[in-house]
């Protein structure tokens, strides 16, 4: 018996989100490739633009992306950002939120997206039922 194993991890989903104390998540999106600077600034104005009248503190991991100058050129006096120490996921509290996701993701991506026929397809039912999962949970 021969099997063939992928040489590529194939198309990447990504989801970014925002986590309020008061609110819960206030904040989603989802797009079919990996995060970048442009992405995440791209977001970042987003939820600056959500968050427009309030004074509000972002509080990040040190993805490298958290640290691009074109994302910090976003924030301000009453949009302000702040890093979490290297390696203290235990101090994020959207981590707990990825744990729910990724736990639901896995028990019904087969009943979503596996039942299309092309690429495409596969990605955008998996960008639906993500947020659907983010949408079950707020």
């Amino acid at each position: 018996m021969h099997i063939t194993i992928p040489k590529d991890r194939g198309a990447s989903i990504t989801l970014i989100s925002s986590l309020s104390a008061k609110r819960g998540i206030i904040h989603s999106e989802v797009f079919s490739k990996s995060n970048n600077q442009e992405t995440f600034k791209r977001f970042i104005s987003h939820l600056k633009e959500k968050c427009k009248g309030i004074h509000c503190v972002v509080i990040m991991d040190n993805l490298s992306v958290h640290n691009a100058k074109i994302v910090n050129e976003e924030f301000d006096r009453y949009f302000e950002n702040r890093l979490l120490p290297p390696y203290s996921c235990t101090l994020n509290p959207i981590e707990r939120i990825w744990s729910i996701v990724k736990q639901l993701w896995r028990k019904t991506v087969h009943l979503y997206c596996m039942q299309q026929d092309s690429v495409e397809e596969r990605l955008q039912a998996a960008r639906q039922r993500i947020l659907q999962i983010i949408e079950s949970i707020e």
